[in-house]
């Protein structure tokens, strides 16, 4: 795909997820009311530190390598082994410290901790592949399902 094309795929994905993003936090801010919303984005702050604890550089190293055109599949699995020892690291420290986290958040949510942390550990581990596979516009796309799902 030529890069005028990629890049307005890219730029239409981001615009539609700010949209959708935006419209789903004022439909639920007004049905759900101030207090789940604020859970919610507290919960989503703790599981975006915990992917940057998880990350240490591995998204980066497996963009770069895929981007070299060698023999790709050796670092795409030794990126993803890396990421899946940080995730069962952390799940388990969630887990042994669901107490205080619980206590943190104000409810009961450590399981969608531990899940909300593996689908963005995995959503960001296929975006570096497909960047550094020059399929920037597909990782745009997937950001629309993303915030659709989120």
């Amino acid at each position: 795909m030529r890069l005028g094309q990629t890049s307005a795929i890219y730029f239409l994905s981001r615009v539609g997820s700010s949209v959708i993003g935006f419209l789903a936090t004022v439909y639920f801010a007004r049905e759900l009311g101030s207090e789940a919303l604020g859970v919610y984005f507290l919960t989503l702050a703790v599981v975006g530190w915990l992917v940057i604890a998880n990350d240490f550089g591995i998204t980066l190293a497996v963009t770069k390598r895929v981007s070299e055109r060698s023999d790709k599949i050796p670092h795409v699995l030794a990126g993803l082994g890396l990421a899946g020892v940080g995730f069962l690291v952390l799940g388990t420290g969630i887990y042994v410290f669901r107490g205080a986290i619980d206590s943190y958040l104000g409810a009961e949510l450590f399981q969608f901790v531990i899940l909300l942390m593996g689908i963005q550990i995995g959503y960001a581990f296929v975006g570096s592949v497909l960047r550094g596979a020059h399929l920037v516009h597909v990782q745009g796309m997937l950001d629309v399902g993303k915030t659709i799902v989120r």
